[in-house]
């Protein structure tokens, strides 16, 4: 059974909301130091930081990060982690959050795989300032969290998801229109991909709540299912405007729109 307004559900958006504005600050922040490293040192140099960074953490946790387990539990095999799969996608509530949290968040990655050619070859922008346009765009989804962490409580989770959602189709129309009227600028390109970001943030905690409350009993599958819709939607995307490259933002705006319309639609029959 769904709870969409259970004091527990509201209690799970703000913490949700608060993790996501700790995670933001890392894809915030990272653009605009590879921006920095790239000019520097070129663009080979970035691999050369995240192999050294991901060493440091990789040995980080292997001296530092206990087992936790009493027990060492027995894995699922591949058939019972289908079977669990199929029985939460069955479930309309959790099918549709987990279509619209998939279409609205990991959506954004067509815009980031795009932004270095749009800023760099469309709008003549230096390679350097491209970091920090997507740190501005990045940080809306902070801004998004934590206007979710106030509406928790006052407005049902399906009303704050949709109206994310909504933020994001329009902020994605906006874009589109910018494009095809040719008054593509930095201003008209950052301010409706930070509306958009806006949208994700204030969007996804809802939509996890409500895909987590669909599924009460199965949180760990439900999380994982979800985490795995979100990367492949998003690997996804990024080939989509990878392929479709035309010289222009326009695979990127219609991606965006066709992602935050498939969500709201999604919503609508939540």
């Amino acid at each position: 059974m769904l709870v969409r307004d259970s004091s527990s559900g509201h209690d799970a958006v703000r913490r949700l909301a608060a993790v996501m504005i700790a995670m933001t600050m890392t894809p915030a922040i990272a653009p605009a130091i590879g921006g920095v490293i790239s000019g520097w040192l070129g663009w080979r140099a970035i691999f050369a930081f995240l192999a050294i960074i991901v060493a440091s953490l990789l040995a980080f946790i292997a001296f530092t990060l206990p087992e936790t387990a009493r027990t060492r539990l027995a894995l699922p095999g591949l058939r019972s982690i289908i079977i669990n799969y199929g029985r939460l996608i069955a479930v309309p509530s959790f099918r549709y959050y987990l279509l619209a949290g998939t279409f609205c968040t990991t959506s954004i990655y067509a815009f980031l795989t795009a932004s270095p050619f749009i800023f760099v070859n469309v709008l003549h922008r230096s390679i350097g300032e491209v970091g920090l346009y997507c740190m501005v765009v990045i940080g809306g989804i902070t801004v998004g969290a934590g206007l979710a962490r106030m509406l928790a409580g006052k407005v049902s989770l399906r009303n704050a998801a949709m109206t994310g959602s909504l933020c994001c189709l329009l902020g994605a129309s906006a874009l589109l229109a910018f494009e095809l009227t040719h008054l593509l600028t930095v201003l008209t390109v950052v301010a409706p991909m930070v509306l958009y970001s806006v949208g994700m943030g204030l969007m996804s905690p809802n939509a996890v709540t409500g895909l987590m409350n669909a599924a009460p009993r199965a949180i760990g599958s439900a999380s994982s299912l979800y985490g795995f819709a979100q990367m492949s939607f998003g690997a996804f995307v990024t080939l989509i405007v990878a392929v479709w490259h035309d010289g222009s933002a326009l695979p990127v705006a219609v991606v965006l729109v066709t992602a935050a319309a498939a969500g709201q639609l999604a919503l609508h029959k939540a």
